[in-house]
């Protein structure tokens, strides 16, 4: 069968519609699609409240406990305290028990919290206030001779900051509460 022009022109005009079309489907193309999923907020760290409330609690208590017993050593053996404080607040705390040392003091008895309140709870922080009662503690000089500030209160209210640490809180900062004394 004999091509004419007309006839090469159309298969021509076929191809180059072909082409034109298969060319917006490239490798270099995607199709359209759908957006992306909105990512799920994350899971919080504690089911209730009450769990993150707790959770500070215990781990105030397990810092106090290693808190005493480096303040009954004179402030010696302060690398103990690393393990129950965030590293943002680790110098303050060495810094003070430094200052312990140089002073020749130890303190006797355990500080502890109560009342403790909740603040706020979230995936970079827990705080609560709370009062902290240092009634059983006593200072004491290089010679054993009481030196506890007579005029120091015995409860004073203060705003705890925790941060997480895998499965556990840390110790982030402790400062006297500026509110209203409700100790």
């Amino acid at each position: 069968m004999p091509r004419t022009r007309r006839t090469v022109v159309a298969a021509a005009a076929v191809a180059f519609g072909l082409v034109a079309a298969l060319a917006g489907c490239d490798a270099g193309s995607t199709a359209p699609s759908s957006p992306p999923p909105t990512p799920s907020p994350p899971a919080p760290i504690f089911a209730s409240d009450e769990e993150a409330l707790a959770a500070a609690e215990a781990a105030y208590a397990a810092y106090a406990a290693v808190d005493a017993a480096i303040l009954a050593d004179g402030g010696k053996g302060s690398d103990r305290i690393k393990d129950h404080v965030s590293a943002t607040y680790e110098p303050t705390v060495l810094k003070a028990y430094a200052q312990i040392a140089e002073g020749g003091l130890v303190v006797r008895g355990e500080g502890s919290v109560e009342g403790a309140r909740l603040i706020e709870a979230n995936r970079e922080v827990v705080q609560i206030y709370a009062c902290l009662d240092v009634g059983g503690t006593v200072v004491l000089n290089a010679e054993g001779v009481d030196v506890t500030p007579p005029e120091r209160p015995l409860r004073t209210p203060v705003r705890l900051r925790f941060v997480p640490d895998g499965d556990r809180l840390l110790l982030d900062g402790s400062e006297k509460w500026d509110g209203d004394d409700f100790c």
